[in-house]
């Protein structure tokens, strides 16, 4: 249990109640009838795991149910709406602190594997600090997509699909900014049409946008996100803990299967547009698979090794992104 006292909310994950798992069987049971015999044996087989304990309803119904629960009480009326927030707060911060997957169950059949392996206990020892920000869902969305997969093309795609989020955000928001200081310079004046054409060819350049999605440069986008949301020594301190062979190993070696930079992390000038262009050079080669290019395609099962050293980059970037747009509760 973790308990927020400055905002009064108590958060408890765990396995359901007696009452719930008497309330989801007897739900599965009236979906499908056919699963009674399979929930007998699920039963047998799970009351003579423990040869030392009598068998209860108490203690066996929430391992046939196999999963777990999060309460969220608060001390006074709350929306529906904060406690979806409450949930991606807690969500988010289990998942980045234990580095595992809280998957949601979109209706009840998909609870219902009756052929697995009961889970074993839990070590809920990482509950104990409740969650203090509020976490964009989407992002955590896709945070939780990358934890529950093994494989390093979909971890890769779904840490990068956080980054690619801000990209229209941000990328005005630095537009806007720039602009603005070019037009209210004292160099500035519309009545001279050479400086009013530099701001027309600023534009232009910096745009250099898509016919049909109107989106600024990609690659400069993800330059402007990194800039704003992961600050270079967070970065290496958390990919530190992630793997503590990897930061050397992005200062002294590219990405071989498409030949993305090293990253110096001491040049203070250009560490941004190294990481940028690693970052991006990988993705690309992972989307694109075009036969003129095969020196910088990825081919799944001979560079997967490679891949997978990029994860604790793009995850501690990821990670950054979701903590530093977060607000607090």
């Amino acid at each position: 249990m973790a308990e927020d006292t400055a905002n009064h909310i108590k958060y408890t994950l765990g396995f359901p109640s007696i009452e719930y798992c008497t309330f989801l069987i007897t739900q599965i049971i009236e979906i499908q009838p056919v699963l009674v015999p399979r929930f007998r044996h699920v039963f047998d087989f799970v009351s003579s795991r423990d040869i030392n304990e009598q068998p209860t309803f108490q203690t066996v119904l929430p391992q046939i149910i196999h999963e777990l629960t999060l309460k969220i009480e608060t001390q006074s009326p709350t929306s529906y709406d904060s406690f979806r927030n409450y949930k991606t707060s807690f969500s988010f911060q289990f998942m980045y602190r234990s580095n595992l997957s809280l998957v949601e169950y979109s209706n009840i059949s998909e609870m219902f594997h009756l052929t697995r392996t009961p889970r074993e206990r839990y070590n809920f020892t990482q509950l104990s600090t409740p969650p203090l920000r509020q976490y964009l869902a989407d992002v955590v969305d896709y945070y939780k997509l990358a934890l529950s997969s093994d494989e390093p093309y979909i971890k890769y795609i779904s840490f990068y699909h956080i980054m690619e989020y801000f990209y229209d955000e941000v990328f005005k928001k630095k537009m806007v900014s720039d602009l603005r200081n070019k037009i209210t310079s004292p160099d500035f004046t519309y009545k001279n049409d050479d400086k009013v054409y530099e701001i027309a060819k600023f534009v232009n350049n910096r745009m250099r946008m898509d016919s049909k999605s109107g989106l600024g440069d990609e690659a400069e986008s993800l330059k402007f996100v990194l800039m704003e949301y992961v600050p270079i020594e967070e970065l290496r301190a958390r990919i530190a803990t992630i793997d503590p062979t990897a930061e050397t190993y992005y200062q002294t070696s590219k990405v071989v299967f498409c030949n993305a930079p090293s990253i110096a992390w001491s040049d203070v000038q250009g560490v941004y547009t190294q990481l940028c262009k690693r970052i991006y050079a990988t993705r690309n080669s992972l989307i694109h698979s075009k036969s003129g290019r095969k020196h910088e395609l990825y081919h799944p099962y001979k560079d997967e090794p490679i891949l997978r050293k990029e994860i604790p980059l793009v995850k501690a970037v990821a990670e950054l992104i979701i903590i530093n747009s977060s607000s607090v509760l």
